[in-house]
């Protein structure tokens, strides 16, 4: 599901559907949106993941990734970049984000990128979605 805009958006848990005999229930969730305009550093934790960032702010910005276990493989995180300053993500630990220890956007004329991260092993988060211009490092 491809998700933007500053709103929260409708998605679903594939964990909360149920399928019998022809019949579909469960419920939807609305995905948690966080808005930032204040922040410079952004220290996210395991509670902050699954949820989209939205970071308004003219100066630079850092999101700096939390340490995970097996256990949090699947989850995600998007970060939106509103205004001209640069989004720098920074990984935690020894894990790697694609080939890098960071990923940026560091376009000043792109006042909206946005790229979503997804855990794909305890130390590999791999790009799910972007738009923008992103460099790993």
């Amino acid at each position: 599901m491809g998700i933007q805009g500053r709103g929260p958006q409708t998605g679903y848990n594939p964990g909360d559907i149920t399928i019998t005999g022809g019949s579909i229930t469960g419920t939807t969730v609305s995905e948690v949106v966080v808005y930032n305009n204040v922040d410079t550093t952004i220290n996210l934790t395991v509670a902050d993941l699954n949820k989209i960032w939205v970071i308004d702010n003219a100066n630079n910005v850092v999101v700096n990734l939390p340490s995970v276990s097996p256990g949090e493989i699947g989850y995600w995180t998007e970060s939106q970049k509103l205004g001209a300053g640069n989004l720098t993500i920074i990984r935690a630990d020894a894990d790697m984000i694609l080939d890098g220890t960071s990923i940026a956007n560091i376009v000043a004329a792109q006042t909206y990128a946005f790229i979503r991260l997804i855990l794909a092993t305890e130390t590999l988060w791999r790009m799910q979605a972007s738009l923008g211009s992103w460099s790993t490092s």
